[in-house]
């Protein structure tokens, strides 16, 4: 008898997955040249890096992270993906922290975890947050500290709007994206 409930499951994380890889690398062009065609290295590295993401939550996210957790853990997703076919020999802190927040929104959103302590920092959500400057997020946000300057002005909206989380004003912003 076939497991419907955990097939649905599967089917759901692998769904989060596939957009996460999608929002994470579509404009970011994370391989090098050599490599952009070489799809069984691709597939070998996003399986490290979301069985990585995986056992992040199992570990981590099932509970309310601190700040302090979250950055070490972008840094620890960003060690995960050392590897050759990468420009750099990894992910950048950008590709990171856009690839563990994302995926933790979709957990948040889908009920597996608590609200997440940050949103994925995108051009999008700098120009609603009026950062001045929008920086790539690809190619701008090298450090830790580059990406707390946004989530500082994110900080600053959420206590001005009266928003209870970080990750609820983003989700908010970002709908009215769609409308």
């Amino acid at each position: 008898m076939i497991d419907v409930n955990g097939s649905k499951k599967i089917f759901v994380e692998n769904l989060i997955w596939v957009n996460t890889i999608g929002d994470s690398f579509r404009r970011a062009n994370v391989y090098k040249s050599e490599f952009k065609e070489s799809e069984k290295e691709k597939e070998s590295l996003k399986k490290i890096l979301h069985h990585h993401l995986q056992q992040l939550v199992i570990k981590h996210y099932k509970k309310t992270v601190s700040e302090e957790q979250h950055l070490e853990n972008i840094v620890s997703l960003q060690k995960a993906s050392n590897n050759e076919i990468l420009n750099g020999e990894q992910l950048n802190y950008g590709v990171s922290q856009k690839m563990l927040n994302v995926y933790l929104k979709y957990q948040w959103c889908n009920g597996v975890i608590p609200t997440p302590p940050h949103f994925p920092v995108d051009r999008i959500i700098q120009e609603m947050l009026k950062c001045k400057p929008v920086v790539s997020w690809t190619k701008d946000i090298v450090s830790e500290a580059q990406y707390l300057v946004i989530i500082r002005h994110g900080k600053d909206f959420r206590d001005n709007k009266g928003y209870k989380s970080l990750a609820e004003m983003e989700l908010e912003l970002f709908q009215q994206t769609k409308t």
